[in-house]
């Protein structure tokens, strides 16, 4: 009798400490994205002829994910994204994955609705006695020593070898004067993984057609990002990186903002280089900030699911409380992988701003001149870009 209790005991001890080393799902947010059109654009029906809900889970995306609800559509559109398509007539969705927990999310306010996107922020905690298995990776370039950044993190430099977990990954290579390479690479169980890429010499970009120069003035903030630190900028939000003399934001973040400058400036020329890699909108030019970090005039280009360019002004930056000054409005999209030159000149209450040359803004508000003051910076909503040679001159 002694020893079947003891025995029991040792069951039960065993059975506890594989539930305790299981790895964990963490939701860090679940809502309606009235921004996703995916559910209008690609409607499935469900068993009843309903339209589907639709899961956008966003984050540390485990191999494996799925859902114990029936799912009519599972898509990975890109690394730490995936799409599931269930009836609307769930009440819960229950996330599972090899070696994780369930966990059992319930619908935001009880319930889904019908054709509408759900927005699923997901991040895991592994199990940190369970080793992981990593592979020889060898990730070349010619040009060699460009920097490696996988997934936005820095992983060293080409032509060295690295030790991978199996699975895909967004790299991109960046060597100053050679452009930006992006793109998905597949680390496999079998075969080599050796990937050899060859890097093109960054192109020069012009401002055609660019406005008289005003009188010469002296430079306040110039960063081409050569010395690939960013130690004089503030990181609001986001992902924010320096590689190959490029600033880069490689997140989806909503929205992601970095911000320098210190000195008092009322009248300047605010000039920088700008590209979309990927994502839903372009890019947020911060033209002034009150210094509290929050309070800001921008300039939002392809704003609006990329079809307005607007000057705005936020009471809270990173918590996207705005304004819209109407009379700057108009229609435009940026492309992507397609470097853009950005020219904004102000002078006391008024404001111009000029893309590759064409003239897009020209406007007079009092509100200019009470948030342009010299603290500039850059932006992104949900979506990747670059940006390089940022320069603030102050005018006479």
């Amino acid at each position: 009798m002694k020893k079947r209790s003891w025995f029991s005991l040792l069951i039960a001890l065993l059975i506890l400490s594989t539930a305790v080393m299981a790895s964990e799902f963490k939701v860090l947010g679940f809502r309606v994205l009235d921004s996703d059109f995916k559910a209008a654009r690609e409607p499935i029906p469900d068993l009843d002829g309903n339209y589907c809900a639709v899961i956008r889970i966003d984050g540390t995306i485990p191999a494996g994910l799925s859902l114990e609800e029936k799912v009519y559509k599972a898509e990975k559109t890109k690394p730490g994204e995936m799409y599931f398509y269930i009836s609307a007539r769930e009440k819960q969705i229950t996330l599972t994955a090899p070696d994780f927990d369930p966990l059992i999310v319930s619908a935001p306010d009880g319930e889904f609705v019908l054709g509408q996107v759900y927005y699923l922020r997901l991040k895991t905690r592994p199990n940190p006695q369970k080793e992981l298995a990593t592979l020889p990776v060898l990730i070349a370039s010619q040009p060699e020593g460009a920097r490696i950044i996988l997934n936005g993190k820095k992983q060293g430099f080409t032509n060295g070898k690295l030790k991978l977990e199996p699975g895909t990954y967004e790299l991109l290579l960046g060597k100053p004067g050679y452009e930006i390479l992006a793109q998905l690479i597949e680390i496999k169980n079998d075969g080599e993984n050796v990937f050899n890429f060859q890097l093109n010499p960054k192109t020069k970009i012009t401002a055609a057609q660019s406005p008289a120069e005003p009188p010469s003035g002296n430079i306040v903030i110039f960063d081409d990002f050569n010395n690939n630190n960013i130690d004089n900028w503030i990181k609001l939000s986001g992902e924010w990186i320096v590689a190959g003399g490029i600033l880069m934001q490689s997140s989806q973040a909503r929205p992601a903002v970095i911000l320098t400058g210190n000195e008092k400036v009322d009248n300047y020329i605010l000039e920088l280089d700008a590209k979309k890699s990927s994502g839903f909108e372009g890019f947020v030019i911060i033209i002034g900030s009150k210094m509290d970090n929050k309070n800001v005039l921008a300039w939002n280009i392809g704003g609006w699911n990329n079809t307005k360019s607007v000057i705005q002004s936020y009471q809270d930056i990173v918590y996207n409380r705005q304004n819209k000054l109407k009379a700057t409005e108009s229609r435009f999209s940026v492309e992507e992988n397609k470097w853009y030159h950005i020219k904004i000149i102000i002078r006391g209450t008024h404001i111009q701003c000029y893309l590759n040359g064409n003239k897009m803004v020209d406007y007079s508000d009092p509100e200019i001149a009470a948030l342009s003051t010299g603290r500039i910076g850059v932006g992104t909503y949900r979506t990747k870009a670059y940006f390089d040679n940022i320069k603030l001159t102050r005018l006479p």
